[in-house]
Parts: structure tokens; C-alpha cells; sequence
């Protein structure tokens, strides 16, 4: 009989203590992902600090763990429409420069919200952002 897990449901593979899909143990605790102890959870919070998504993006293990490539893709576009947004609002005088400081604080909020969901477990779902972030991490 099958094993699912109890944290997503997927189903484990036999003699798996570890789910492949959340990456949880039987015990429901994140699996560490390298030898200092970072956990998945932790290093897809850090995803939403633009330089650490790249860094998890480069260095093994993390680069194979589903749900931290997720996280680095998704901070990374969403680094990239802020950046983007930032640029865009400069060029329109008056207007753009008193949305400027609103905007960037939106932005700063969204990250944080990302960032505590992902150490959580979770993932904030953002429109059009998440389903490329989804379709990069998976490669399909």
C-alpha cells in the first residue's frame, strides 16, 4: 500500500523518509538541505533577498530542491518588477515621483509577506509571477 505524506499529500516513494514534493520527514520537520543545518525553510525565506535567490540558484544542493528554486525565481521576478516599476515611475514627472516612495514600500511589504509565508512552508501565490516562477523551478 502506498505512503502519502502528511504535510502535502504526494506521494512517497518506497523507503523514503523524506518527501520529495515539501520535503518534509515522516516526523513533519524540513529536511536540512547542506551541512550547516540551513533548512528549506530558511533558505527560501532568504529567496526573497535578490542576491541569496541567485546564490541558492547556484550552489548545490539547493539549486535541486523544488520549492527553493520556486522561491529564488519568484524573488527574483518580483526584484525585477520592482526594479522595473521603480525605473518606469522616475521618467513620469510629479506623479511617479510621490508614487515612488508608496510604491517601493508595497513592494518591501510583498517580499516580507513572501518571505515569512516561505519560511512557513507556504507559498503566496502572486498573480502571473507565480506561474512562471512555478514553470522555471520545474523546468517544464
Amino acid at each position: 500500500m502506498p505512503k502519502y505524506c502528511s504535510a502535502c499529500g504526494a506521494k512517497l516513494p518506497e523507503g523514503s523518509t523524506a518527501c520529495p514534493a515539501c520535503h518534509k520527514t515522516e516526523e513533519g520537520s524540513p529536511v536540512s538541505t547542506a551541512s550547516s543545518g540551513l533548512s528549506t525553510h530558511v533558505a527560501s525565506a532568504l529567496c526573497y533577498i535578490w542576491i541569496a535567490a541567485i546564490a541558492f540558484l547556484l550552489i548545490e544542493p539547493y539549486n535541486k530542491v523544488n520549492d527553493i528554486r520556486f522561491h529564488a525565481y519568484q524573488g527574483l521576478f518580483l526584484a525585477a518588477i520592482w526594479f522595473g516599476g521603480s525605473v518606469a515611475l522616475e521618467f513620469i514627472p510629479l506623479l511617479g515621483w510621490m508614487v515612488l516612495p508608496f510604491w517601493s514600500l508595497v513592494m518591501v511589504v510583498i517580499s516580507i509577506v513572501c518571505a515569512v509565508k516561505a519560511y512557513q512552508g507556504d507559498r503566496l501565490k502572486l498573480p502571473v509571477i507565480s506561474e512562471m516562477a512555478e514553470k522555471q523551478a520545474t523546468g517544464k
